[in-house]
């Protein structure tokens, strides 16, 4: 009884972007299921939008969008749904590389890539392509930072800390009389 009223409403919101909605009111709509942690009916409508506007410039933040629900922890559930994510902030970078959102839309990648799926190579790969391309960019910076910790263990990473601060101590001792 319960999938059956899921399916309904699930339904219903399909129909209800399919009849005439523009682009702004479907998307405050997703927005707003997604706020209400309602993820499967924000993604349907995001997809709906883009699949009846391909070619409208609005569409760029539905993809982005739809790269933050799919790899949210609820939607997430396996690679598969990460590969998805990837998938769509791609679509951000090659349909609309003048945008904005385009420089995060490749930061996220490598994130995703490095952080979330151990795919060091490929996180190496976007990020580097946000530098080199976006390079004043804060996402450009953040990759950079991100560059020094890929691969690294939390013991690693805290150790070269603690050696930083050693050094620092000692540097400050002979320049100070």
């Amino acid at each position: 009884m319960q999938k059956t009223l899921y399916f309904m409403a699930f339904a219903v919101i399909v129909l209800l972007v399919g009849c005439g909605k523009d682009s702004k009111s479907n998307f405050d709509e997703a927005k707003k299921l997604k706020s209400e942690k309602r993820y499967n009916e924000a993604i349907a409508i995001f997809e709906k939008m883009i699949a009846d506007m391909p070619d409208d410039d609005s569409i760029v933040v539905a993809y982005y969008h739809l790269g933050e629900l799919y790899r949210m922890p609820e939607i997430a559930k396996s690679s598969k749904d990460k590969l998805k994510a990837i998938e769509n902030y791609k679509k951000v970078y090659e349909k609309f590389p003048k945008n904005d959102l385009a420089s995060q839309a490749l930061f996220q990648i490598g994130f995703i890539y490095g952080n979330e799926l151990d795919d060091i190579p490929n996180a190496t790969e976007y990020y580097n392509k946000v530098i080199k391309e976006y390079p004043k960019t804060e996402a450009a910076k953040l990759a950079q930072d991100d560059l020094q910790l890929l691969g690294k263990s939390p013991e690693e990473l805290l150790n070269e800390r603690m050696k930083k601060n050693e050094n620092n101590k000692k540097e400050n001792k002979v320049a100070t009389p």
